[in-house]
C-alpha cells in the first residue's frame, strides 16, 4: 500500500517570464518499508492535477509498482486521487493517519531547504529557514508587481485566491493586490487590507 499526498514543494521554480510558481508533487511512500515511488512533480497550470496523475500512472509502470490500495491523508488528494484508482481498480482507503509519509516528506522537505531535519535543527537553523522563506516571498511579490493585468490574467484562478487571501492577512502591497482584483474582477473586494 502507498500513503499519498499532494503537497507543494518549497522552492518556486520560473519558467521564462511567468510568475514563479511552486511545483505540485505527489508523494507516495510504502506503508511498511521506506520505498518512495518516483512520481515527477507538476507546474501550476490549468490541469496541473491532471498531469500529477499521469505522472503517477507513468511512475507505476516505469517501476513495476502496482500497490493494492492508496491511502490518501488528507481529503483533497483523495478528491485526486478517486477516479485514478477507479480507473486502474486501486483501492482507495478513507483517509487517515499516514506515518511513514510523514516523516518521508519531513526528510524531503529538510533537503530540498538545505536544512537539517527539524528535530537536529537549533535556533539559528530555523531563523535562517525563515529568512529564505520570506526572501522567496519578496522575490514572488516583486515578480508580480513587474506583471501585467493581462500577464496575470494567466495565473490560475486558485493562485490568485490564495494571494488575495494573504492580502487581506496584510502580507499583500494594495498595487499588486489591485492588479489581481482587475484580472480576476469576480473576486470582488478579497485582499484590500495592507499592514506590511
Amino acid at each position: 500500500m502507498l500513503e499519498c499526498a499532494a503537497i507543494r514543494l518549497p522552492s518556486a521554480v520560473c519558467d521564462g517570464d511567468k510568475v514563479p510558481c511552486f511545483p505540485l508533487m505527489l508523494l507516495a511512500v510504502e506503508s511498511e518499508g521506506a520505498y518512495i515511488l518516483p512520481v515527477s512533480p507538476a507546474l501550476i497550470s490549468e490541469d496541473a492535477e491532471g498531469k500529477l496523475l499521469g505522472n503517477l500512472g507513468s511512475a507505476m509502470v516505469r517501476e513495476n509498482v502496482f500497490p493494492r490500495a492508496l491511502i490518501p491523508r488528507d481529503e483533497r488528494t483523495a478528491a485526486l486521487l478517486q477516479d485514478f484508482c477507479n480507473k486502474t481498480e486501486i483501492d482507495l482507503y478513507d483517509v487517515q493517519e499516514t506515518p511513514a509519509l510523514d516523516e518521508a516528506e519531513h526528510h524531503l522537505m529538510s533537503h530540498l531547504t538545505g536544512a537539517r531535519p527539524y528535530d537536529d535543527a537549533d535556533d539559528d537553523d530555523m531563523d535562517d529557514m525563515a529568512e529564505d522563506a520570506e526572501d522567496t516571498f519578496d522575490s514572488m511579490i516583486r515578480a508580480l508587481s513587474r506583471l501585467s493585468v493581462e500577464e496575470i490574467k494567466k495565473i490560475p484562478r486558485f493562485v490568485a485566491e490564495s494571494i488575495l487571501d494573504m492580502a487581506s492577512e496584510g502580507l499583500i502591497p494594495p498595487n499588486v493586490a489591485e492588479k489581481l482584483r482587475k484580472a480576476f474582477p469576480q473576486m470582488g473586494k478579497r485582499g484590500n487590507k495592507f499592514l506590511r
